[in-house]
């Protein structure tokens, strides 16, 4: 899309640029992973031939998510057609079709989403939430919150489209959800680099931890494609806490590089880094059932970062771990390319 790179040369040699703003323009630039055909598809989504006469991201954005995201993702059950995500022909390349059907996936939702179109309360939901999931509690309590939950799925499922979910695995993120403590929240945001979820002072975010299966996914019929996916800059909102997965060199492992890494907002040095590059991965929609709905917590804290930073670690581990020391552009420093 040389409209594309035209508009990233110009914005990204404007003097006022954030450190937010590069990001996603080196995004752009260094995804590898979005074959010609979708490519092509996306330029005639998003009218590429004016898009240098953008002048400022968020319009960029704007187009992005409703030009492309809401006719080509955001797909209502009802429509035939697949999201661009899980369509073979388009992004196939991505695609992951081994994963195991018992590895267990977390998702984290907010509270705000899940009861949009609900006749359930918060207070009574997360009531519901955890005497659902308390194991000491007597069987006709449990069966009667689980009651509550299944009014709130099915309100909710009824309301959700098609769009790819981010999620990561259970081996991921075990033993910080067993470390952390009240604050599993804010560590699973910034270990997973949730950066849209980031409270102003005095205004927290609920949010619900989902817990599903791999096959939970595959036997989900309303999603009319069932898939498992790398992702790509492609496959949502344009977000600066986004990095690409590269195509790993001859001598990567590859079984580790058919999920991407996320950003980690709590890194403070690159040494141990690459210990902390939880894995992450989209997959096709799935009917929310009440006990995939595990436990709830408050995001609180701001998500402190300097982005700058952190994409420099993230960046030269990806590097190192994927064999790309040799290749443009994860060889040289984005900020020159």
């Amino acid at each position: 899309m040389p409209e594309l790179q035209a508009l990233v040369r110009i914005r990204r040699s404007s003097p006022t640029l954030t450190s937010e703003e590069r990001a996603v323009w080196e995004n752009l630039q260094a995804e590898e992973r979005v074959s010609t055909a979708r490519a092509a598809k996306y330029a005639a989504a998003i009218n590429g031939s004016s898009l240098p006469q953008l002048t400022e991201l968020g319009a960029f954005a704007q187009r992005h998510k409703w030009e492309y995201l809401a006719e080509a993702l955001h797909l209502d059950k009802t429509e035939p057609q697949v999201p661009d995500t899980f369509d073979a022909a388009l992004n196939g390349a991505n695609h992951w079709p081994d994963i195991d059907n018992d590895v267990a996936l977390y998702r984290l939702e907010d509270l705000s989403f899940a009861l949009d179109k609900s006749s359930v309360d918060a207070a009574e939901m997360l009531q519901a939430i955890d005497l659902a999931n308390n194991a000491s509690a007597d069987e006709p309590s449990r069966e009667r919150a689980r009651a509550v939950l299944l009014r709130v799925t099915r309100d909710w499922n009824d309301g959700r489209d098609r769009r790819p979910l981010f999620a990561t695995t259970h081996d991921e993120v075990a033993a910080l959800l067993a470390t952390s403590g009240a604050g599993w929240a804010e560590a699973l945001r910034d270990e997973l680099g949730l950066g849209h979820y980031d409270p102003k002072p005095g205004a927290p975010v609920t949010v619900i931890l989902m817990r599903y299966t791999v096959r939970d996914v595959r036997q989900c019929k309303a999603a009319g494609a069932q898939a498992f996916c790398i992702p790509t800059v492609l496959d949502g909102t344009v977000n600066s806490c986004f990095v690409p997965t590269p195509i790993p060199g001859p001598a990567a492992k590859g079984s580790e590089w058919q999920m991407g890494r996320a950003i980690n907002l709590a890194a403070t040095s690159e040494a141990d880094y690459d210990t902390r590059m939880r894995a992450e991965l989209v997959h096709s929609y799935v009917d929310y059932r009440p006990e995939h709905l595990v436990r709830w917590g408050l995001i609180s804290r701001p998500a402190r970062r300097n982005l700058a930073q952190l994409r420099t670690f993230h960046l030269s581990w990806l590097r190192l771990l994927t064999d790309r020391d040799t290749g443009a552009p994860f060889d040289t420093d984005l900020a020159h390319v």
